[in-house]
């Protein structure tokens, strides 16, 4: 399963790296060192129907460096993949503590680190489209961020059970499951 991106569009430098939360591979934004200045670059996951659901979220594990200049690191939703994209809150927890990001992660995150980026009911529409960016500007570089274990959940309505779209291990760096869209119910 961990065997490649099938699904994503990886516009370069995203890429796979070795050794991820807990797995073998991760999805990062700079896989070889640090980013470079002036980069706009995306990882857009495979779109998925949601329709009908509720109170969703995309949730993952993240850990790197983004310089705190203007660089920033940005989860992004739309109904297609051409966009056009909303930057989306993450709310981050270190083991300690939430962190809330309103306009993108910058900033360190040395340890694996918990995300949660929720979908309010709008964005659960037929087709539904997430992505990785990272904007960077003049002023400096650092490592970039590392992502693993994405996962898609949302409630059905009327019914207490979860619908959830998941994948990764960064098995394919985040989604396999959502490459593959392997539904099920908790």
């Amino acid at each position: 399963c961990e065997s490649g991106t099938a699904g994503w569009t990886l516009n370069a430098p995203f890429g796979r790296a070795n050794v991820g939360y807990d797995s073998s591979w991760w999805l990062a934004d700079s896989p070889a060192g640090n980013y470079a200045d002036n980069v706009n670059a995306a990882a857009v996951a495979p779109g998925f129907s949601m329709a009908g659901r509720s109170g969703g979220y995309i949730e993952f594990y993240l850990r790197g460096n983004i310089f705190n200049d203007g660089d920033v690191f940005l989860v992004e939703t739309a109904s297609n993949s051409g966009g056009p994209w909303s930057a989306q809150p993450v709310w981050l927890n270190d083991g300690t503590d939430w962190y809330y990001f309103p306009s993108g992660i910058a900033g360190a995150a040395p340890e694996w680190s918990y995300a949660q980026v929720y979908l309010n009911d709008p964005e659960l529409v037929a087709n539904l489209y997430f992505r990785f960016r990272l904007s960077t500007n003049a002023g400096g570089v650092a490592d970039g961020i590392y992502i693993d274990d994405v996962a898609v959940q949302a409630l059905t309505p009327g019914s207490d059970d979860y619908i959830v779209a998941s994948g990764t291990s960064m098995a394919t760096p985040y989604v396999s499951g959502l490459a593959a869209l392997t539904w099920s119910s908790k």
